[in-house]
């Protein structure tokens, strides 16, 4: 509300100024905040004007602690005005500012003009809590045991991925050859045929074992399977593994009895 009654306050004295001048009125720099603490963005405004009965243009460059913030390019139309502004983000300590304008082509009576300094003193942030300041100390010790111990956790990860892929390889070697077995040498017939008779002790076994046979070979090519696809076999792998965990922690937590 402050800062309208300001700019109207501005606009409002505009006529008083000489018909035949264009530039700053008197004492036009203010701030957004005049009591800023470090890292806050606050803005820098002035006001323009052209009494003149012709476009004016130049140059209108912000300072801070004479040393140029922002510059650009203006343009006022007869009997005008405008506000302008710059960001500034505040440091600690006391600063100045002002502003120039630099008329182009001689177009007002004065080529340039500049306001009046303003003067503001940044206050330190406030300093951070017991808690803030523990939670730093634990984020920064943190990220330093990850950045220390991240080349020992990848080559013990690495030594475990390139042991289970040998095993895997292994089993997968191995149950291709019982796999086989059923292809190269399937069951002997030979004694059906009319050399020989066979009783029917015999003929029991032979059946026995043909389901024994065929239950071996049919869980081998299941288990083919599961080795042979890297995404159905590591998923196995990690859920056996949680559960050896939890097995193991409830033979640790139960009770022994006296």
């Amino acid at each position: 509300m402050r800062k309208v009654f300001v700019i109207a306050s501005f606009l409002c004295a505009l006529p008083l100024f000489a018909s035949a001048q264009a530039g700053f009125p008197d004492k036009p720099l203010w701030l957004s905040n005049t009591k800023p603490v470090t890292g806050q963005e606050i803005s820098i405004s002035t006001i323009l004007y052209n009494g003149t009965d012709a476009t004016v243009g130049g140059t209108l460059t912000f300072f801070v602690d004479d040393a140029k913030l922002t510059s650009q390019d203006v343009s006022l139309v007869a009997q005008s005005s405008s506000v302008f502004s710059a960001k500034w983000v505040a440091r600690s300590g006391t600063h100045s500012f002002n502003a120039k304008f630099a008329a182009s082509g001689g177009t007002a009576s004065a080529t340039q003009q500049q306001t009046t300094a303003v003067q503001v003193t940044v206050a330190e942030p406030p300093p951070p809590s017991a808690l803030q300041q523990n939670v730093e100390k634990a984020a920064t010790v943190a990220g330093q045991l990850a950045s220390s111990s991240a080349p020992f956790v990848q080559k013990v990860a690495q030594t475990v991925f390139t042991q289970t892929e040998a095993l895997r390889n292994a089993g997968i070697e191995y149950l291709e050859k019982k796999v086989d077995t059923k292809k190269a040498d399937p069951e002997d017939t030979s004694n059906t045929t009319g050399f020989g008779s066979t009783t029917s002790a015999e003929r029991s076994s032979e059946a026995s074992g043909s389901t024994l046979h065929n239950i071996g070979q049919t869980a081998a090519a299941g288990g083919l399977f599961i080795l042979r696809s890297f995404y159905i076999f590591y998923p196995i792998l990690a859920f056996a593994f949680l559960f050896a965990l939890y097995w193991a922690a409830r033979k640790v937590r139960r009770p022994r009895s006296h």
